[in-house]
Order: C-alpha cells, then sequence, then structure tokens
C-alpha cells in the first residue's frame, strides 16, 4: 500500500476544498511498460553509437606483435 509520499494528485484535481475520499491518487513509482529496444538499451548504458562492435572487437595481429615487443 503506496504511502502518501508515493502519491501525487491525479491530475486535473487539486486538494484544495477537497475531501480525502474525493482526492484519488495515483501511485509515482508505477513504472510505465515500455517496449525495450536495443536501442534504447545502448543509449541507457551510454553508448554513443548503436554499433558498438568495435568496442568489443579483437586486437590485430599487428596490435599483438606491438604489445609482445613492449613486454619483452
Amino acid at each position: 500500500m503506496p504511502g502518501k509520499d508515493d502519491c501525487r494528485p491525479v491530475s486535473g484535481r487539486g486538494t484544495r476544498g477537497a475531501d480525502s475520499d474525493e482526492c484519488r491518487r495515483i501511485p509515482l513509482h508505477r513504472p510505465k511498460r515500455q517496449a525495450i529496444t536495443p536501442y534504447a538499451m545502448c543509449t541507457y548504458l551510454g553508448h554513443s553509437r548503436f554499433d558498438t562492435t568495435a568496442r568489443y572487437s579483437q586486437p590485430t595481429e599487428d596490435n599483438l606483435a606491438a604489445a609482445a615487443e613492449r613486454l619483452r
């Protein structure tokens, strides 16, 4: 059961001059159902582009050879 802080008055109805039975309240924590798309998920995660394959791609042979030289 939502508390007083979790609710807000129904739009179009003010609380001034209305008794508590007349003033219906809607919980704020009830989320709207939305379809989660891959684009929306990438945007939520902070990726600037939809295509994030370059970020997780494997290193090339040249990069591996350069890393091996640095480790020697």
